[in-house]
This record gives C-alpha cells, sequence and structure tokens, in this order.
C-alpha cells in the first residue's frame, strides 16, 4: 500500500515518502492483515499478526486440563492433544500403566502427549512448563586442562553449563553471573538416580553454588542432555533447562592443597561398594600412598581395595573450599587404640596406635614423606589435619562387652588417646591443626550395643573436653536403623564383615560430613 512508491532510501524527508509512511502505518496498526509492506518493499508483521502469533504461542504453551485420566486418554487418542503438549489431570484417585515407561502411575498428575501417548511427568500438577524440543547435540571443545571433550550450555539458568569428560562422564559447571569471575565446577556421580516421570534414561545429580537449589542432568529417552534445577527447600520443581551449544569456558581447578592424614581402623580404610562411590574431577586431588604421590580420581583409597569415605570428603571439601585435597591414608583394620585391646587374644591382630604397635610413628612417617613429595612437585599445600575413625575394636573390651568385658577401661582408653594426640602434635609441630573424629557407629547383628554405646558416649566427651577434637560425624549409629549397614550392598558378605561395616551409602555420608566439619576448621 504504497501510493507514490518514491524509491527514496530511508531517511528521506519527502513529502511524498511521508505520506506512505502515514498510510503504511495505518494498515500495520489498524488493519486485518498479518502483514504489510512498506514503502520500500519490505514484508512487516502487522499488531494482528503479532496478536495472532501471541495467541497461538498461549495455545501451544497452555495445559490442558481433564477431569479424569479416562476423558484425557480419549481426547489424545482422537488426535485432539498436539504434540508436546502439557495435559493435567487434577483429583482422579486410579492408576494407569504409562505407555512410554511401561511403569505403573497415578492418573492424577502432569503429562505430556509423545508419539506413544501421555507419558506421565509428575504426581504432582507443576506450574513449570517442560520443553520437550529435542536440543541440538552438544559440540567438540577443546578445552583439556580438566579432560574435557564436549561442553554445552544451560539455556534458561544463564548459569550451568555441562561438560562430558574424556571419560564420558558429564558434569555440571555452576558458572558465577560476573563476566570475568571463575566458574564453579561441581563434579558429579553417574547413576545418582532414575526415574520414569521425566523418562530418564542416564541421570547425574550435584549441588548448585546456591544452596539448598540442585542441578540434575539428565539424558532423557531421546537422547537429549537437560539440566535440572530442583527447588528443594521450596518442594517446588522441577524447572526444567535444555542443553545446547558451546561458548568458551575454562575450569576452575585448585592451586592450593589441602593435607589430611586418615587413621583410624576398617571404617577409616573404607570396605564399600565401588560402584556407589563418587568419581573425583581430574585434578582436585591426590594421595601419599606406596610413596609416591599420584592423582587421586576416586576409590581406592590407600591399602584399600573396595571403596571408601574419602572421595565424598575431596568433593565436599573441593566444593565449599575450592581447594585441592591430599589425602594420606595411614589407617590399618581392625586396628586399636590401646596395647591391650590390639592383642589376638581378645580378637585383635597386634596393630594398635600405642609407641609400641607403630602405627603412629608410620602415620606421621607417610605425612612427612607426602610434604616432601609436594615440595619437591612445587604443590602449595598446608596442613588440614587427621581424620579419624576408630573405637570398634577397643569397644569390645570396655567393662560391659560382652565379647571381652574389663580388658580396658573408658579411662585408659582416654589416656591412649591423649598420648596418640600428643605424639602427632611433637611431629606435626607448631601447626594449628584439628583432630576430626568420627563418631563409632553400632553392631549390625546387637553384639556388644552396651559396649559401643559406651564408646560413642566416650567420643563425645573426649570431644567435648579438648579443644583440638571435633566431632566429624556421629551419623554412623543411624545406619542400623535406616538398612544402611554393609550387607545394604553385600547381603551375602560375612557376619565378620557386614556387622560393624557401612554401606557405601554411609560411607558417603560420612565423607561428606566431615568435610563439612574440616572447610569450617581446617583452613
Amino acid at each position: 500500500m504504497t501510493k507514490y512508491n518514491t524509491g527514496n532510501p530511508v531517511g528521506s524527508s519527502s513529502p511524498l515518502d511521508l505520506y506512505d509512511n502515514a498510510e503504511n502505518l495505518d494498515a500495520g496498526i489498524n488493519g486485518p492483515a498479518v502483514t504489510w509492506r512498506d514503502r520500500r518493499g519490505q514484508t512487516r508483521k502487522s499488531w494482528a499478526g503479532v496478536e495472532s502469533d501471541f495467541g497461538q504461542f498461549l495455545a501451544d504453551g497452555s495445559t490442558i486440563e481433564f477431569p479424569t485420566w479416562a476423558a484425557a486418554a480419549a481426547a489424545a487418542g482422537a488426535g485432539q492433544v498436539p504434540m508436546n503438549r502439557q495435559v493435567a489431570v487434577i483429583g482422579d484417585e486410579g492408576t494407569h500403566v504409562d505407555p512410554v515407561s511401561g511403569l505403573t502411575v497415578s492418573n492424577s498428575g502432569r503429562f505430556v502427549m509423545v508419539a506413544a501417548g501421555l507419558q506421565w511427568r509428575s504426581a504432582d500438577v507443576l506450574t513449570q512448563k517442560l520443553d520437550a524440543a529435542k536440543v541440538p547435540e552438544v559440540q567438540d571443545d577443546t578445552r583439556r586442562s580438566m579432560g574435557v571433550s564436549k561442553a554445552s550450555s544451560g539455556a534458561g539458568s544463564g548459569s550451568v553449563e555441562v561438560v562430558l569428560d574424556s571419560a564420558g562422564v558429564a558434569r555440571v559447571v555452576t558458572v558465577y553471573p560476573e563476566e570475568d569471575s571463575d566458574p564453579q565446577f561441581n563434579g558429579l556421580t553417574p547413576n545418582a538416580w532414575r526415574s520414569p516421570q521425566f523418562g530418564i534414561e542416564h541421570a547425574i545429580d550435584g549441588e548448585l553454588s546456591s544452596d539448598p537449589d540442585r542441578a540434575e542432568l539428565i539424558i532423557d529417552v531421546n537422547g537429549t542432555y537437560r539440566v535440572i534445577s530442583v527447588l528443594d527447600s521450596q518442594r517446588r520443581g522441577p524447572v526444567f533447562f535444555g542443553v545446547s551449544g558451546s561458548g568458551s569456558l575454562e575450569p576452575h581447578l585448585p592451586t592450593e592443597f589441602v593435607v589430611f592424614v586418615i587413621a583410624g581402623q576398617s571404617n577409616a580404610q573404607g570396605i564399600g561398594y565401588p560402584p556407589r562411590s563418587p568419581s573425583i574431577p581430574a585434578g582436585v586431588a591426590y594421595q601419599y600412598s606406596a610413596n609416591v604421590l599420584v592423582p587421586l580420581v576416586g576409590d581406592p583409597v590407600g591399602n584399600a581395595d573396595t571403596a571408601s569415605a574419602w572421595p565424598s570428603f575431596v568433593n565436599e571439601f573441593y566444593r565449599r573450599t575450592s581447594m585441592g585435597v591430599v589425602l594420606v591414608p595411614a589407617a590399618a583394620g581392625n586396628s586399636g587404640l590401646t596395647l591391650a585391646a590390639s592383642a589376638p587374644a581378645v580378637g585383635g591382630n597386634g596393630v594398635n596406635w600405642t609407641a609400641e604397635g607403630g602405627r603412629r610413628t608410620f602415620a606421621m612417617d607417610r605425612l612427612q614423606a607426602a610434604v616432601n613429595a609436594l615440595n619437591n612437585a612445587s604443590i602449595a599445600w598446608r596442613f588440614g589435619g587427621v581424620l579419624w575413625s576408630q573405637g570398634e575394636r577397643d569397644s569390645r573390651c570396655l567393662p560391659n562387652a560382652t565379647s571381652n568385658p574389663g580388658v580396658i577401661t573408658e579411662q585408659e582408653y582416654a589416656v591412649a588417646f591423649d598420648g596418640l594426640l600428643s605424639y602427632f602434635n611433637s611431629r606435626i609441630g607448631n601447626e594449628k591443626w584439628p583432630f576430626i573424629l568420627a563418631m563409632t557407629g553400632g553392631d549390625d547383628e546387637g553384639i556388644d550395643a552396651n559396649a559401643l554405646a559406651s564408646m560413642r558416649a566416650l567420643q563425645r566427651e573426649i570431644a567435648n573436653t579438648r579443644s583440638q577434637v571435633r566431632l566429624g560425624w556421629t551419623g554412623a549409629f543411624n545406619l542400623i536403623a535406616r538398612g544402611l549397614m554393609r550387607k545394604h550392598d553385600f547381603p551375602d558378605g560375612t557376619s565378620s564383615q557386614n556387622r560393624s561395616h557401612y554401606s557405601q551409602q554411609g560411607y558417603n555420608e560420612m565423607g561428606a560430613a566431615m568435610a563439612t566439619v574440616a572447610s569450617s576448621v581446617s583452613i
């Protein structure tokens, strides 16, 4: 609709062009057509067109509500529900078989229309909209400093990136909003959970820097990577973020490391279940074992050949402090704190933490060797303390024990503890450091339950009356009631292996709890 059509360039002051502009603008704003053509021949979206598109957007994105599952299924079967459209059923207390997962799910809840039919998403009718569109493949990345082979960024949050490391493990990186600030790297453990409601094939979870929000990475049934932010504190969510294309991002790796000695008996060593032990991001940790300082990317730690609490410890400490960890494993299974409790005649193996037993000397000698190796490698370090888990051996020799009553007293145990602490201080020197103690648990078969309770009380008293000692974990005793002792992972394990040892989940909780304490007192 250009009456004069002068062809003059943009910026013309000709009255003829002003007339054409006014005529076109009137048609574009007030006319019924969805487009209009300007005086330069370009097709423009009219106001009517904008209104039409917005109405269609609302129609495409809105949720269709049904009073019953039968009504929703009938509409879907009749082709009345578009693909990727959300459906909500409210108030139907029945169940049905989900066409995608094959699981029995509730009739009420939120669904999305897929090729197989209405796929169940959640029992709660959420306000968030799931973007079910296929996200492009993640792209190759040249960042190699942490072994990254692929990377992708989260759309919608502006703060989440996903990387695939060279081992194929997907990891979430939290990026601070400031342009020049460092990203925070969150290493994640594969197979953290699965859920039919999202059509998840593979899921990984971790924590964002803004607790209590949690980020989870899933690979859906279409092979699409997605980041979910779960808002636990509000009981809302989940919020879905599609993942696409890669930008430039360098990981934040530690430039300073904190050294910890691991001491005690078998739960300090760990005899857990390796598939449930988390991996450690490359470059975050070392261990000094077999007379050499080596990178640590997961279990086993030290002389254990299974799994332990310490990968979880490393990840949590790094998450909280951005500092790396050097572990010096020195624990020994069935070792006693006192000489008498370690005697073979009462079930010990002769290994103990007294001057006669030599274990404490071994631990400090290994610490010194680790420090020498760090200095030789020009690695910045500080001493973070001793991580101690011990007490089962000696508790079975306390006055109220069933196994070997009266071999030692609580006072003798406390004196031996003070002797160990004094020796460590003499070897470590003027460093200020904490002795972080994991409280003893129970016996899964109830043997020596009273004596173990006495040991826990004694450990609490030691922590309360010695300023250098901190309780790092008190949750071991609850593992029995929660069904998380070792037989949870090894139902066919022997009684001697299972009765006083933890499941891998227990070890993971132990490590995370002790790291939480260490992050406050070790630096």
